[in-house]
């Protein structure tokens, strides 16, 4: 992700997020448009946690939330994701 980019998490629908310290950070985000929430979240690990895992992202606590959870202004702002060097665990 560039500093200042603006348009991040343009098109997700749905996003990993965790919590440390008591602050929320998104992991990472997809674009499953026209599939059915109840669907994704019946199988999480093939459709979330599985790619969590591959990106070495935490995936111990996190959460799958749909968009509309969250603000735009608060998916937009790069310090709310989650990056491995910043955030030890």
């Amino acid at each position: 992700m560039k500093k200042g980019h603006t348009l991040l998490g343009t098109g997700y629908t749905h996003f990993a997020v965790i919590v440390i310290d008591g602050k929320m950070f998104i992991l990472s985000g997809w674009d499953y448009r026209g599939y059915s929430h109840t669907d994704l979240m019946e199988d999480k690990r093939y459709y979330f946690l599985d790619d969590l895992k591959d990106w070495e992202l935490p995936v111990k606590n996190a959460r799958i939330i749909r968009r509309s959870k969250l603000d735009t202004s608060f998916i937009r702002n790069q310090v709310n994701w989650y990056k491995n060097e910043s955030h030890e665990q």
